[in-house]
């Protein structure tokens, strides 16, 4: 038996009345259904963290059973809002319905938790639950946001610098606008030139008068089937679209949320929802907004610097068809085998987007290997892969070893496993992990990668097509370190090349990516635009300088980058090196070259420790310093010494 939503609210209120009602109520439902059972647990729990791993369990076994939720976190928002936090950080989101996200959005105040950054949202139609679902998939990226919400018209006024939107400073810009709410369609069904310029001009001013980053979402055609929309409508839209990607296509603070692919992927039946349309002025259904503001809040997650990295695989079920155990391996032109096919041939595409690829399995290494040797009709090759884990131990422990090799931390990493059990004990030992529900039939593997927003790349540079050949480099350094006698043997056989030269326009939008990108060394923590190395230099006194590094086993490409400003003081305002990197003593080459340049001259670096900047926090300390005459910099009174092992610098003169 399963109670309706209704009735387990009707127990769980009755319950709140008296221990004897609770008492009774317990012995009325016991055996029945087991939402009701927990909620009277809840009632009678002491220790409320107890209860949240079976809440967990339960929503993991029936993820559309979770209405009655919302007076659940209505509850514990009174009782402990601290452990609510903890629950909502590692809960799964299929148990985050309409009903909790009201609650917790109506009642944020008390979880006590100050916004990181600010966001706004350009939207004609209703926005409620656009914002309230954005805020809360930010909240559990560990990214508290304050919501900024545009009123029906105001979009209208983004060219006056008095919008309400430019007198804060906001981090992120949302837009999400169709034809129909910047003009009626019949002025612009025949001629939507109109349009764009009215839209592209309310882009470029908020562009001047914000430094935030602007997502776009690409104009949604009508929510009808195409034989009630008159004319050529469907490729005004495609075409307003092409337009406007032409236009923005490679700004670098501008990103596209294509949500027509979107609609596609999560289907119009589901998207839309015409009842909401009516009594709250959105069409699309709470899934899709709840699929939109993810998608949004992953933008904003990657350009604050957290990003996935690494893909990796199981192989049996997953990769390819059948088991090596059984010694067939189902890949080829028929089915099942051609849709592991087309799946690696996605994957393939993804790795080529940036991503890493590696693999932890459960089978011998030697069999792995010879099966890619030996299948040569699969696109994925050993050479794809930056890491192989296959022997027989748990796939969590493995798991570490890959971010151990790779040097990634575990929130780097998605886990794809076709096995349920091996998906729950990567949940439970490591939720850092991302692991999604990979679907029970292989012929929706495709679609399914597609829909997560963690695999989308917003901004691809060119770091991000090599990403795996500079990883496999790595390893072999790291070969190479086991091997040597000691750390600084180590470095010398390296032949580490380095090289700082004054960074030119083609460097801009890849500095601006790895400001985006770099955690652990960074000096500021600031997020830096193409825009702002554009307009800087016309200060002579400002230099920016782009570093570069190559060694015997590859070139590392562009890896970090300086900011000086000379007068009678040299400062240092901006500086950032990549994890790529780390270890090789280049920071102390950095300044001490600099430092040469301007002899006699006090050399200021500017400094503000963040949640995430441990190694840059760590250099500092191991320098001497003292508080300079600014808010923010220090004095280096001894400069460190160039390590004997970086060879060849090219630098240009102060």
């Amino acid at each position: 038996m399963v109670f309706s939503t209704q009735t387990r609210l009707k127990f769980f209120y009755e319950a709140q009345k008296s221990p004897e009602l609770l008492k009774s109520i317990r012995l009325e439902v016991q055996g029945k259904d087991p939402a009701t059972e927990l909620l009277l647990d809840l009632l009678q729990e002491e220790d409320y963290a107890n209860i949240f791993p079976r809440f967990q369990s339960y929503l993991a076994q029936s993820p559309a059973d979770g209405d009655w939720l919302g007076e659940v976190v209505s509850y514990l928002l009174k009782k402990e809002p601290s452990l609510l936090k903890t629950w909502l950080a590692t809960s799964p989101e299929t148990g985050l319905s309409e009903s909790v996200l009201l609650q917790l959005f109506k009642h944020q105040s008390r979880l006590e938790i100050l916004p990181k950054i600010r966001v706004g949202l350009i939207r004609k139609q209703s926005t409620v639950f656009l914002q309230q679902s954005l805020w809360l998939h930010l909240l559990r990226y560990q990214l508290p946001a304050q919501i900024l919400t545009s009123s029906l018209d105001s979009f209208r006024s983004l060219k006056d610098p008095q919008h309400p939107f430019y007198q804060e400073p906001l981090n992120f810009l949302w837009i999400t606008l169709g034809p129909e709410d910047i003009l009626p369609l019949s002025e612009w069904e025949h001629d939507s030139k109109r349009v764009l310029e009215l839209f592209i001009s309310w882009v470029e001013s908020a562009l001047k008068w914000t430094s935030a980053d602007l997502l776009i979402s690409t104009f949604l055609p009508p929510l009808l089937p195409k034989h009630f929309v008159k004319g050529n409508l469907f490729q005004q839209y495609q075409s307003l679209n092409y337009e406007l990607f032409q236009y923005f296509g490679n700004h670098s603070r501008i990103s596209f949320l294509d949500t027509e692919q979107l609609l596609r992927v999560q289907g119009e039946k589901i998207a839309l929802d015409r009842f909401r349309s009516v009594y709250a002025l959105a069409p699309e259904s709470f899934s899709f907004a709840w699929t939109l503001s993810r998608w949004s809040a992953e933008w904003i997650r990657q350009n604050s610097g957290q990003i996935r990295k690494c893909l990796v695989l199981d192989l049996d079920g997953t990769l390819w068809g059948g088991s090596l155990d059984e010694d067939q391996i189902r890949i080829g032109p028929e089915y099942p085998g051609n849709s592991y096919y087309h799946f690696q041939q996605s994957l393939k595409t993804l790795s080529r987007a940036g991503f890493l690829l590696a693999i932890n399995s459960k089978n011998d290494r030697t069999q792995v290997l010879n099966a890619f040797q030996n299948t040569p009709e699969m696109p994925l090759k050993i050479e794809d892969f930056a890491c192989i884990e296959a022997d027989w131990q748990e796939k969590p422990e493995k798991m570490r070893t890959l971010q151990h090799k790779l040097g990634l931390s575990l929130d780097s990493f998605i886990f794809l496993e076709n096995d349920p059990r091996e998906r729950f004990l990567m949940r439970q030992c490591l939720p850092q992990v991302l692991t999604p529900e990979l679907p029970i039939e292989e012929y929706k593997y495709i679609e399914f990668i597609y829909s997560i927003p963690e695999l989308a790349r917003f901004k691809l540079t060119e770091d991000d097509q090599h990403r795996t050949q500079s990883y496999l480099q790595e390893t072999r350094r790291k070969e190479l370190a086991l091997s040597s006698e000691t750390h600084e043997s180590f470095l010398t056989s390296l032949g580490l090349i380095v090289s700082l030269e004054l960074a030119e326009n083609r460097d801009f939008e890849r500095l601006a990516q790895l400001s985006k990108r770099v955690n652990q060394f960074h000096f500021t923590g600031h997020r830096l635009a193409g825009e702002y190395f554009l307009q800087q230099p016309q200060n002579p006194q400002v230099q920016f300088w782009s570093v570069e590094a190559k060694d015997h086993f590859g070139d590392y490409g562009c890896v970090g980058f300086l900011q000086t400003r000379k007068t009678e003081i040299l400062r240092v305002e901006e500086f950032f090196l990549s994890c790529r990197i780390l270890g090789r003593g280049v920071e102390k080459a950095l300044l001490n070259w600099i430092s040469k340049q301007t002899l006699g001259v006090p050399l200021w670096v500017f400094f503000q420790k963040t949640e995430r900047n441990h190694q840059a926090f760590d250099f500092i300390q191991q320098l001497k310093t003292q508080p300079a005459g600014e808010a923010g910099f220090l004095e280096i009174l001894e400069i460190p010494a160039c390590p004997s092992w970086i060879q060849n610098p090219s630098i240009r003169s102060f």
